[in-house]
């Protein structure tokens, strides 16, 4: 697939200014200019992110309700339900609250997970009525759900049940009738009801610390709030409490949930990456040890390792294993978990590996991509909890909005993955009509639909596209951000580059480039299909490590190459490692600036 290289516009003045005044090499400074850190003290609090500076909990909205009415449950004895998501995101932001109202003395505490297959996402008619059923709790707490659920919050008041909602998706139009929304999303929701608060809610829109936090960060400044409250009222459970110790779960539900590692994001999954290596969780062990995680724990552990495992119990089955994991303080029950977990796991990806050989079959066989801009792929019996993984695999085949429906009893479940410009949430907005059900983020979301709608679906969704996607939109980015010689990859460069850790959603790992390099030796093909070769520029030689592509053929004579280095750890030993992104022939038009 061609891709576009666009390489940022070089900014001297400021690189230089930051590269003195915070010891940086001048191409980790312009990395910093390219994410809009001009001065010196915004790029230090960048490189150094510091739990103090966190915001205040109660600046989200309805904070101070939702803390009110837990406290008051607390005094009262009453019977509280967290109600989670079957997810990552889900599962961490349940048992960090589960683990903080037990502390705070809640006298009966209990938490439910809906079934994926039979009762559908989040607070679900079904999932409610179950759960009334088996706790009828005097107060439900909601999270990483309940922003849509107007109609099934009504019922639950209609039964003398009060709801807080912690959610971080989009809100709809109408917002549910609940004691509290905890929501980030919703903070444009009461710039538009509240024109008496206008400046308040204006200033807090534009640029929030707390905008893309996960549930399970929102789920983190509950908890903080209700210390902060409890400490004003003298209360003992208070003082005693040590919110550090849940960090890393907000770092695992962070990075799994694929949200923005920006803002409070960043300081939260730093810190709660420091904590996962020497974690005092039995559970979070015992899944860390059978999943080969090291104790320096980086996202991609979360991402490929420890968050795969947490997801599989609730894609192909029931996610209250996992969620008991992340509870128990039994060795020997956590043991026992994580093994299940893990062979979950191992069958989630057999089913997976078959979908995506057919959603990819079908695809090349039924999209015209000179003409469709969304591929929508459906078939009948397509395992529906593994539709958003098989979607991102398509979408990185063919860099096109991806939506993959299975379907059962005519009735069909889908997941949906999308790019830059189109914001998937919006779309299945407009398409509502044709759906009963739908919900998620910009670029991933999830629906419900009656498989007799689905063409129309298809057809509905590539209008949206085709006044929304230009061509450009559709060739993938290469973002640059800056030009380097191989030889500035040196022991001072790689102690700053891990500066900018942790990097993801929004804060990629800094990406440079080489020009006019040449093959030093013959590529080879090692692992399952990667290319590895060593260049040189005339001035030091380097491995490169090109990941998926052993059949690509490297051009002749001079190239550049696009990648972002590390340092690779192997029996002890540490090389200097290109981690290739994209190649090109050095006589190729210069990439233009972004």
């Amino acid at each position: 697939m061609n891709k576009r290289w666009a390489i940022a516009k070089v900014e001297p003045a400021q690189s230089k200014t930051l590269a003195r005044a915070l010891g940086l090499p001048l191409p980790l400074a312009q990395a910093l200019v390219n994410r809009g850190f001009r001065d010196v003290e915004s790029a230090r609090q960048f490189l150094n992110p510091q739990l103090r500076q966190l915001s205040d909990p109660f600046e989200l909205p309805d904070m101070a309700a939702a803390v009110d009415r837990i406290l008051a449950a607390i005094n009262g004895r009453e019977r509280v339900v967290i109600y989670g998501d079957y997810d990552v995101d889900g599962l961490t932001s349940s048992a960090l609250l589960w683990r903080v109202l037990r502390a705070a003395g809640v006298a009966t505490v209990e938490t439910f997970l809906p079934h994926r297959m039979d009762e559908g996402y989040g607070l679900s008619a079904d999932g409610v009525a179950r759960c009334l059923r088996e706790y009828r709790p005097d107060l439900l707490i909601a999270v990483d759900c309940g922003t849509t659920a107007v109609a099934e919050i009504s019922d639950l008041k209609s039964q003398g049940v009060d709801t807080v909602v912690l959610d971080h998706h989009e809100p709809p139009s109408e917002l549910p009738d609940c004691v509290a929304l905890v929501n980030p999303k919703t903070v444009g929701r009461l710039y538009e009801a509240a024109n008496d608060h206008r400046r308040l809610t204006e200033s807090a829109y534009n640029k929030p610390p707390w905008l893309p936090l996960a549930s399970v960060g929102v789920s983190f400044k509950l908890a903080h709030a209700l210390q902060k409250r409890g400490r004003e009222q003298g209360l003992a459970w208070a003082n005693n409490l040590d919110l550090r110790e849940h960090l890393d779960l907000v770092a695992v539900g962070t990075v799994a949930d694929m949200v923005p590692l920006t803002g409070e994001n960043r300081i939260l999954t730093r810190a709660g990456l420091e904590r996962l290596g020497t974690s005092n969780k039995v559970g979070l062990r015992a899944l860390m040890d059978i999943a080969d995680v090291p104790d320096e724990v980086t996202p991609y552990h979360i991402g490929f390792r420890i968050g795969p495992r947490l997801n599989a119990a609730g894609r192909i089955g029931d996610a209250m294993a996992a969620l008991e994991l992340l509870l128990t303080e039994d060795r020997v029950r956590a043991a026992a978990l994580a093994k299940f977990l893990n062979e979950h796991n191992a069958e989630r990806q057999r089913i997976e590996e078959q979908m995506i050989r057919e959603a990819l079959a079908m695809a090349r066989a039924e999209v015209d991509l000179e003409r469709e801009r969304v591929v929508v792929l459906a078939k009948e019996g397509w395992h529906v909890g593994v539709v958003g993984i098989v979607a991102s695999r398509v979408l990185q085949e063919f860099y096109r909005p991806t939506v993959i429906i299975g379907i059962g009893d005519g009735m069909g479940k889908g997941s949906c993955r999308s790019i830059a410009g189109f914001s998937m949430v919006g779309a299945l907005g407009e398409c509502a009509p044709l759906l009963e059900r739908f919900g998620g983020h910009e670029m991933a979301a999830g629906l419900s639909v009656k498989a007799e709608k689905i063409p129309a679906l298809r057809k509905a969704l590539n209008e949206i596209a085709a006044r929304t996607l230009s061509d450009e939109d559709l060739t993938p980015q290469v973002m640059i951000d800056a030009e380097m010689r191989l030889a500035q990859l040196d022991d001072e460069f790689f102690d700053q580059l891990t500066k900018f850790d942790p990097c993801g959603m929004d804060n990629p790992a800094p990406l440079f480039m080489v020009r006019g390099v040449r093959l030093r030796g013959e590529p080879r093909v090692v692992g399952k299909g990667h290319l590895k070769f060593f260049v040189t520029d005339g001035e030091a030689t380097t491995e490169a490590i090109w990941w998926g592509a052993g059949a690509r053929e490297l051009p002749a004579g001079e190239f550049d190459v696009a990648f972002t280095p590390e340092l690779n750890k192997y029996k002890g030993a540490e090389t200097v490692q290109m981690k290739v992104k994209d190649v090109r022939a050095a006589a190729e038009e210069r990439a233009r600036y972004r």
